[in-house]
């Protein structure tokens, strides 16, 4: 391999890395600003849907709590194309009409059971089983990556040990 060829390779990786979305590591609901991608009531169902994806617990940790709908709000804005943009507003409302039509209440105002009864069959629906696998894995990705799970479920240390200079 050529020097000059090996120098290259190295810039450039390290050119792509300095590019990479450093607010998807360790973030935090109160370090995002919302987008603009969804009108309100899809950002309410979208909410809904993370909040019955990863409901609150004893201590209060849950994705609401944590910003998680923020999350994905600016993530699916920011990283995703318009194609997947639309195909999630069409599975929002979807979730909405299946809700309407079971229910006769919006999703939003559905119990945790009713509306994972409603996540469940969207998720076996083969127009909506893609749309719904690429929110459940960000939403749990998000909660796995947020900075308050990090430290203090996980214990997450930047450097483990103790430093004495």
């Amino acid at each position: 391999m050529k020097r000059r060829d090996s120098i290259q390779r190295l810039m450039t990786l390290t050119g792509a890395l300095t590019l990479l979305p450093t607010w998807a590591q360790a973030w935090d609901g109160n370090t995002l600003k919302a987008a603009k991608l969804f009108a309100s009531d899809e950002s309410e169902i979208l909410s809904s849907v993370t909040d019955t994806l990863i409901p609150a617990t004893d201590d209060g940790l849950g994705a609401l709590s944590l910003g998680l709908d923020n999350y994905l709000t600016k993530l699916f804005a920011e990283c995703y194309d318009t194609s997947v943009q639309n195909d999630i507003k069409l599975f929002l409302k979807g979730l909405n009409d299946a809700a309407q039509n079971i229910y006769e209440i919006p999703f939003v105002e559905g119990v945790q059971q009713q509306r994972q009864q409603i996540l469940e069959s969207a998720s076996n629906d083969p127009v909506f089983a893609e749309t719904f696998s690429l929110i459940k894995n960000e939403t749990i990705r998000g909660f796995r990556t947020s900075r308050i799970v990090l430290t203090e479920y996980y214990g997450y240390k930047v450097a483990p040990g103790v430093y004495i200079g």
